[in-house]
């Protein structure tokens, strides 16, 4: 669908766009039901499972919840279909880690004895990250939770934070190197 077959149905995209950055509601459900279809479809290539319907609703919620901060940048459906791409790669790369761990310990299940002191070292690792994560920066501390809480690349990052992708990738490093120098006492004892 191009651009030109968006105006001729009354909803050119940069106006599309201005409605939805000032909160217009019927703006929001003419992109929802404009687009959702073509977009599951596409991320069905990437999930091949319902997942690709929570991709695209996943997508439509961040652009709703940005509101006014909400830029795409270009053309709207090369947004709109590189978003839905983002999303569902990271699911599948998320989806591939899980299945690494879960795998893993089906092969190497911990021993009994070492259930206990595996518990009590997991506590206290989890509380020294919690308390590191706290004494970051607040630019690094968001960066850090947008890419391992919500899964965002270093580019989404960007545009979420309104930076540049080099300064986005440079907070995670920074934040991660913190991290590391900061709970280096916790390598080898796992």
């Amino acid at each position: 669908m191009s651009d030109l077959d968006d105006r001729s149905r009354g909803n050119d995209p940069l106006q599309l766009v201005e409605r939805i950055r000032a909160g217009d509601v019927q703006a929001y459900a003419a992109l929802v039901e404009q687009y959702l279809q073509p977009l599951t479809r596409y991320a069905y290539s990437f999930t091949r499972d319902e997942t690709a319907h929570d991709v695209v609703q996943d997508v439509f919620a961040r652009i709703w919840s940005l509101g006014p901060r909400w830029n795409p940048h270009g053309n709207l459906v090369a947004y709109l279909f590189g978003s839905v791409r983002n999303r569902a790669v990271d699911l599948a790369r998320s989806e591939q880690t899980n299945q690494r761990v879960r795998e893993s310990l089906q092969r190497d299940p911990p021993h009994a004895d070492a259930e206990s002191l595996d518990a009590a070292s997991d506590v206290v690792l989890t509380a020294s990250v919690r308390q590191e994560i706290a004494a970051l920066t607040a630019r690094q501390r968001e960066a850090i939770r947008l890419r391992y809480n919500y899964g965002h690349s270093a580019s989404q990052i960007a545009q979420i934070l309104g930076v540049s992708t080099k300064s986005a990738e440079k907070l995670l490093s920074r934040a991660l190197g913190t991290l590391r120098e900061r709970l280096a006492r916790f390598r080898g004892e796992r």
